[in-house]
Formats: structure tokens, sequence, C-alpha cells
């Protein structure tokens, strides 16, 4: 028992709920919003009325496994729909009367009827023109169409909640509605039957004391949500294993054990707080007024009487910011003192020291204290590393890939020098490392967000060279989403549209572009692919914001793969000519392209048995921000290890698997590999690369 279990509960869940524990056990009194259960999903969905209809508001509700069965939708499914939120850019709102009467805003985009609609015409129409007014989004084949389905049918069950908070009804309205809602999104189950019932005691309650005038939608949440509490304390407390609660009055049923938590100075007695104004607080007090604090003392005592064998009394007697020492609650030091006044016993007889941390070697040393945790027994025997964790992979190289992997595409090897390590895991182990935040936005866009400029710019590029008008382009990226609303998203695509011109009139007037394939055999592996955008002039490209690595890879990888060619016509030059809003570059011919592909497929079949010693943006930094007097490692390091300003390379989510928190760079021959695969990487393109 505790004063607060809920302090304790997380914890409890923790320690109890793992994998090497096996005792049953049950956590009662928790606060109804402390607690995850159905009456805690019907006090959710009660909220929705009146909120903006958030994304991620709608989707907690999908975290109870009563809705989820209910749609049959599993976990999977459903972060696939987030996905789907996320690309289509739904934010809030049912639709665009919602927004009018939420927040006067005359919108369409990104609201829930917005997006929805965008993914069921995606499903039966390419999406790359406007259907009255939606652009259909065109990522969804298959059997998805039958979780777009069942998640639409979700969120059309929620979509009516929209209008009941501006609604006055009668009680008997408003518990028959709410009925008929729970029927359609909780799946049937015996719990389900708490929240009927709560719903029919305030009908009834309400119906005895003859209240028969009409309700608006909050009163009547915040007296259903006060019946749901009713119900939930009114619970047994006592369930199958060991049960954690509160100390509360008439529970001095006997047990062989007793706990005590939370039993130090502060804690227990509780304090009986009222609020300034409370005259009757500051009155003076007369016989039979209530104190927490006596109570207490009786709670105190009767788990005393209770306990049959064992009294087991906790407390915090050390703060964990300070070590200072934190005196236990008055009522154990009496109980000490009447001890050692009554029975001749010292104190400290009865008193076990905990260390803070469950790491101490007092655990382990044969003390009175010990442990269930064995890594930490066997950490402290030496049987495991005491400093770092082992890596992933300990320098093992695996067999080789299925001959299958011996033809390689060109925008395969691109993926994999872009993230050599990401591939690694995801090819050998099937593993893949999300790194996307997975909260939802909940608000429009006001300024242009992470790469969408690029975005923007890349698709005004294209009507551009189609000759579209800049209204219609306007239009298609609105009905992405992409552009903030009104008069802000206008001057955002007018300052885009007019950059992205005056960067594509930078191009000369060249040949119509062609596409050629290409084959490169090695004695083991098969390179095949296609460079497109030939012409005679070669390849003419336009870079949009941001230009690091990864586009410079790609640039570099095709640049080769078209020196290789052996069906494009003499008369054409084999160059790349790169135009960015900073400066313009070229690349001339390359004499040695195959040879250099060639060591690139090597590194590509060594990456595929082990981590390959290249880090792309390390790399990367170290050519651009080297000294004058040539490349330098510590460049490098500086780039992976990070600084306060920006994130080091070394925190990617392949890199913290497979090195945990041990840095390459301190092995030197590591070092040195990595010098070597860097300069056959990178070291051919900034040899040649010219700025014009």
């Amino acid at each position: 028992m505790s004063p607060e279990v809920d302090a304790y509960a997380p914890f409890i869940e923790a320690v109890f709920s793992g994998a090497q524990v096996t005792l049953p056990f049950s956590i009662a009194d928790q606060r109804f919003s402390s607690a995850k259960n159905i009456s805690t999903a019907c006090v959710e969905m009660l909220n929705i009325p009146q909120s903006k209809f958030e994304a991620e508001v709608v989707f907690g509700l999908l975290e109870y496994a009563e809705i989820r069965d209910a749609f049959k939708l599993d976990e999977t499914q459903i972060q696939q729909c987030r996905e789907w939120v996320r690309a289509v850019n739904i934010r809030w709102g049912v639709d665009k009367r919602f927004r009018e009467q939420f927040a006067k805003q005359s919108t369409f985009e990104h609201t829930w009827m917005y997006g929805l609609d965008r993914l069921l015409l995606g499903y039966a129409m390419p999406g790359d023109q406007l259907f009255s007014g939606v652009l259909p989004y065109n990522e969804l084949e298959g059997s998805q169409a039958q979780v777009l389905e069942r998640f639409q049918q979700f969120v059309f069950t929620l979509f009516p909640l929209a209008k009941w908070s501006g609604l006055q009804l009668p009680v008997e309205e408003w518990c028959d509605r709410l009925r008929a809602l729970l029927i359609k999104l909780f799946q049937e189950d015996p719990n389900t039957y708490k929240v009927f019932k709560a719903i029919d005691a305030l009908q009834q309650s309400l119906e005895e004391a003859k209240f028969s005038k009409p309700l608006s939608w909050s009163i009547f949440k915040d007296a259903l949500r006060s019946q749901l509490e009713q119900n939930n304390q009114a619970d047994g407390f006592l369930g199958s294993g060991i049960t954690f609660c509160t100390l509360m009055p008439m529970r001095s049923v006997p047990f062989k054990f007793v706990g005590l938590m939370g039993m130090q100075d502060g804690g227990f007695p509780r304090q009986d707080t009222r609020i300034s104004f409370d005259k009757l607080a500051h009155a003076q007090r007369r016989r039979g007024d209530r104190s927490r604090r006596d109570e207490d003392r009786y709670l105190f005592l009767e788990s005393l009487l209770s306990a049959r064998q064992q009294l087991y009394i906790s407390y915090v007697g050390q703060s964990a910011l300070n070590n200072n020492t934190i005196m236990p609650s008055v009522l154990v030091s009496e109980l000490l003192d009447y001890l050692e006044k009554r029975f001749a016993i010292d104190p400290e007889t009865f008193i076990t020291r905990h260390p803070l941390q469950a790491f101490s070697q007092r655990y382990f040393n044969g003390d009175r204290l010990f442990s269930y945790r064995n890594d930490l027994a066997k950490l402290h025997a030496g049987e495991l590393r005491q400093h770092n964790t082992p890596p992933f992979i300990t320098g093992q190289v695996l067999a080789e890939p299925d001959e299958s992997k011996r033809i390689i595409s060109l925008d395969e090897l691109i993926s994999f020098y872009r993230r050599p390590a990401k591939h690694f895991l995801l090819q050998r182990f099937d593993l893949s490392l999300f790194e996307q935040a997975d909260t939802l936005a909940e608000r429009e866009p006001f300024a242009l967000e992470a790469f969408s400029d690029s975005e923007i710019s890349r698709q005004a590029l294209h009507h551009i060279e189609q000759g579209c008008e800049p209204s219609a382009t306007e239009a298609l990226l609105r009905a992405q989403g992409l552009l903030p609303h009104g008069k802000p998203g206008q001057l955002l695509f007018e300052h885009h549209h007019e950059q992205t011109r005056q960067l594509a009139a930078q191009k000369p007037d060249l040949s119509p572009p062609e596409t050629f394939e290409f084959r490169i055999k090695t004695n083991e592996l098969e390179l095949r692919g296609v460079v497109k955008d030939i012409t005679s002039e070669g390849r003419h490209i336009l870079l949009f914001g941001y230009h690091g690595v990864w586009q410079w890879l790609d640039i570099w990888l095709q640049h080769l793969a078209m020196n290789c060619l052996t069906k494009i016509p003499d008369d054409h030059i084999r160059q790349t000519c790169i135009y960015t809003t900073d400066a313009n570059y070229r690349l001339p011919p390359v004499a040695d392209a195959e040879r250099q592909l060639t060591k690139l497929l090597q590194g590509y079949w060594f990456g595929m048995q082990q981590p390959l010693p290249f880090f792309p943006k390390s790399a990367w930094a170290m050519y651009t921000k080297g000294s004058k007097s040539g490349v330098k490692i510590e460049s490098a390091i500086t780039e992976w290890l990070g600084s306060d300003f920006h994130t080091g390379e070394q925190f990617k989510s392949e890199y913290a698997l497979l090195y945990r928190d041990q840095s390459p760079f301190n092995d030197q021959q590591y070092s040195d590999t990595f010098m070597q695969w860097s300069e056959a990487v990178l070291g051919g393109l900034f040899k040649i690369r010219e700025e014009v």
C-alpha cells in the first residue's frame, strides 16, 4: 500500500511486467486518468467534440485494443495509415465547413475530408491531374485499399461528433446518441458493459431527480465522466497475486505480508491542503471535524494490525539530487522509538539502507543486500565489458549474398553509397530503422516545411518546361498541401517560381534528351542501368535548395555510367553541367570511368558482407571543409562527432546500432581504411569538378 499509488504505478508495471518476472500482480485505486482501459478510451472519445479533430487526437483512440479490434486494424496497418495521413498532409478539421465554424478559415486543404478524398481518388486514377480540385495520391495499390476502407470507416464514425459541441439536448437523447456511437466504435467485450452501465446510471439518476431540461455537450460530458469515475472506484481492490493499492480506510484485511511504500517525511501523513479563501479552513476546529493527519495515523495502525507474519515499510531516505538524508515519516519514527523503549531493540536492526543505483556493487559483494539482476551480476563478475556496450557486429565477415545479388542496378548502387550501413542492415538482416518522428503535425504550414522548397522548385521546373501557366502549377501545389494558406503561400510560390525560372534560363538550348542503357561486367559482378537526359552537350542538371553528399553521389555515379556508354554517338560530349543558386559546376569526361565503377562495385560487395568503412557525410566534410594543405581526417571526425550546432553522423540510427558507444575513428587502421574508401568514392569527383 502507498499514500499515492499512481506515483509508483509506472515502476511497478516496468518491474512486474518484464519478461524475466512471472509474478501475477494488480494495481488498484489508480486515478481515472492514469489507467488505460475502456473507460478512459470513452473519456478520450468524449473530448473529441470540443477538439479540432487533430490527426494525433484521432489516432489516439486507435491505441485502445477495443477500438482497433472493432475496425479490424492491427498495429502495422495503423502505422501504414499514419504514413498516408502524413503524406497527404492531413492536419486538423473535418472539412471546409468545420474550419469556417471553428477558426473562420474557409480552406479545404489539410482537413480530413481533403486527405481522404486524395487517398480514395489515388486508388481509382493516376495522380498527375486535378479532379474537381482534388489531386489523387497515387501510392495506393492492391490490398491496401481494404486497409484504407476500414480506416475511413473508423474516421467517418467520429465525424458526427463534430456537431455535438453546439447542441443542447435532453439527457435521454444524449444517452441514446452515445450508445449508438459506442456500439459502432467499440468491439463487443465484457468491459464495454461498464461504459453502458455508467450511461444507464447517469440517465436513471437524472430521471429520478426529474431533471428534463436540455443540456450542452460539455455539461453532459462532465456528468458522464464523474459517473465513470465512480464506477471505476467501486471496483474491488483485491486482485490475483500481489496487490498494489492506496492506503484507504476499511482495508484492515489480514494478510501474511503487508508492505507500505512512500513512508517518507512529507509524504505521509498526507497534508490537508485547503484553498486560501476557504473560511472553514481558518475557523476554530470543533469536535468531529475531519483531520486528514489523524485519519492517516489510524490507517497506519490498521496496516500494522493487518500484518500477520511480516511488515515491510519503505521510504525514500536519500535525495537523488544532492544525497541529503530524508527523514522517515513521523509515524515510522514513532514506531521505531516504541520498539526501542518497549523491547530495548536498536532501531538500526530494522533499517536497511539501499543505494540509489541498481548497479551498485553493494548488491553483489555478499552483503545483506541482494539483486535479481543477472546482467549486473555478470558485469561485476567481469564476464561483461565494463565500459562499452559490445558492437552489433564484432569484426566477423558474413557469407557472400545469393548469386542473384551479383547483378546490381545503378539505382541500387547509388542508394547503397548514400547509406551503406543502412543498406547492409536491410539486405542482410532484414532490419529497417525508422528515423522519422512519429508525431503527426497538427497545424497547417505557415511557412515552407522541411524539403518542401526543393519539391516546389522541382515541380515548378517541370511545368515551366511543359509550358504550363504559373497559376496551374500553384493550384497543383496547393492541392498537395505544400503551400501555406492565402497570401503567404502565394508569395512563397511566386518567389520560388521566379527563382526556378531564372535558374532554368541558365541552361543552353539543347538537343532533345535521350536515354541510354548500359551494362558493365567484372569478374564476379555486373552493373546494369540507364542514364537519362543525355543531350549532345552532355547532361545538364538543376539543383534546388540544399545540395550535399547525397545529391552529388547521384550526379557522380550517373556521370561515371555515362562515360561507360558504348552506344552513345561520337559527337556527344560526355560531360555533366550542374546549375545551382550559388554556383555552377562542370564535370568533364572521365577516361577511367569503368575502372572507378568497378572499384565501387567491389565496395558494394564488400559492404554486403560487413559494414563498409565509409561514412558519406563525414567523408564529404573531409573534402569540403579540409584545409588548403589537403584533405584532413580531422574534418571527418568533427562531422562524425557533431557539435552544439549540428547533430553528428554517429547518431544516425544505423551507426548507433552498429558501433554503439565506440567511435570507429579510435582505431588508426580503421581510420586509414576510411580514408581509402573515401578516396575511392569521392576522390575522383573532387579531382575533376570545375566551378564555372
